[in-house]
């Protein structure tokens, strides 16, 4: 008989797919005004391609319910991860407006969220070693960012960091011999 899921986990899950849903439909509405790092302001998206985004997630997130709960979990947590990441292209205003359609909604804000995510982060730079695929994703992303790179010191010691957690991970995953 399958285990009874925790009702507090499947309302984290809940909360989580509610997140994504109403930033992605925020992010792909909204006219890029452009930020502090020089990214220049870009049309919103159509009406049209917002909907198939949104009706694309909500396959996914369907989809996904084929999983246990906590694989469920993780991917929600690298989707909202990603989108965190890319709405640093958001104005201060565009990110006020968010934050309160989400809290209208019951979820966290982005702005917390992001706290939390860049907290997350230096916690890790000042331990010197990845722990979680979570933490390497992020630092990942982080590498790879075009609109706030980091400084050269700091891109060499996250790479480093990286490819450590690499070795460890394919050092786990070989067959003994």
């Amino acid at each position: 008989m399958p285990r009874t899921p925790n009702p507090a986990r499947v309302a984290e899950y809940a909360k989580l797919c509610e997140f994504l849903l109403v930033a992605t439909e925020y992010c792909y509405g909204a006219k890029w005004e452009g930020d502090a790092a020089g990214a220049e302001a870009e049309p919103a998206e159509n009406a049209e391609t917002v909907a198939v985004v949104l009706d694309l997630l909500r396959q996914g997130i369907k989809a996904n319910e084929a999983y246990p709960l906590s694989l469920q979990i993780e991917g929600a947590r690298h989707a909202m991860n990603d989108l965190l990441e890319h709405s640093r292209l958001l104005s201060p205003r565009q990110v006020a407006e968010l934050d309160a359609l989400l809290e209208a909604r019951g979820c966290e804000t982005l702005s917390a969220a992001r706290t939390r995510l860049w907290n997350d982060l230096d916690k890790v730079l000042r331990r010197g070693r990845i722990r979680t695929e979570r933490e390497y994703y992020s630092l990942v992303e982080r590498l790879n960012d075009g609109v706030t790179p980091l400084d050269d010191e700091l891109q060499a010691y996250v790479a480093q960091l990286t490819e450590d957690f690499e070795n460890r991970a394919v050092k786990r995953k070989r067959p003994s011999v």
